[in-house]
């Protein structure tokens, strides 16, 4: 029905402008304007910028689906309804501006990939 095809769209559509305004908060530099002005050095730029967008999302599903995991363990019930509230655009923990260094020798803790819902 067309009532159906309408919030598909919209969900799409809100989709679609989360990631962007995402991407946008992620490209700070030079006030979010890329100085290329040659087509090919811009959608360099795009890609690169929706690439650590991705990096992003990963890291922030990865981090749910870990405190998904320890709340189910200790007894609560998540079901599909309450992780559709959450989004993996979140920003307050991502450090635009800070210092990162390299430990190339660190154990990284493998991802988190099954998450159990009722």
């Amino acid at each position: 029905t067309d009532v159906d095809l309408r919030k598909t769209i919209q969900a799409a559509t809100c989709k679609s402008e989360e990631f962007n305004e995402f991407a946008r908060w992620l490209f700070f530099a030079n006030g979010g304007k890329i100085p290329a002005n040659l087509r090919h050095e811009q959608s360099k730029i795009v890609k690169y910028n929706h690439l650590l967008a991705n990096f992003a999302i990963l890291y922030n599903v990865n981090a749910m689906t870990e405190v998904f995991n320890q709340l189910k363990s200790e007894g609560y019930n998540i079901t599909r309804d309450i992780m559709a509230e959450f989004s993996p655009y979140h920003t307050e923990h991502l450090g635009r501006l800070g210092s990162f260094e390299l430990d190339l020798t660190k154990q990284v803790k493998p991802m988190t990939f099954e998450l159990l819902v009722d």
